[in-house]
């Protein structure tokens, strides 16, 4: 059960010091955004390669309920946004100036 999902924004990365500065923004609730100093070892290996300014995640917070036990514990997933290749940016170009030059005739 999720107590809390933010939505985060890496906003600095200190590779040295194996942390990163976030801009988090809540997504249950009317809570103000807050800035956070994040270590990189709650980031999962596979996402490593994903972390640099600009770079959206999600944390969430959750309860973990067994019979005889509470859990608190957090899970870190950033964004994954499909890539271009260079010939789709292309094709895509190519389009925009057509439609472009059609603009500029009327």
């Amino acid at each position: 059960m999720p107590i809390q999902i933010w939505e985060g924004t890496v906003m600095s990365v200190d590779r040295e010091l194996g942390s990163m500065d976030v801009l988090l923004e809540a997504k249950i609730g009317q809570l103000p955004r807050h800035v956070a100093t994040i270590s990189l070892e709650w980031v999962p290996d596979q996402d490593i390669p994903l972390v640099m300014p600009g770079a959206v995640f999600y944390l969430t917070l959750y309860k973990q309920s067994e019979r005889t036990t509470v859990r608190n514990a957090q899970e870190i997933r950033f964004r994954r946004l499909p890539s271009w290749s260079s010939s789709q940016i292309r094709r895509i170009q190519e389009d925009a100036d057509l439609l472009k030059a059609g603009f500029a005739e009327i």
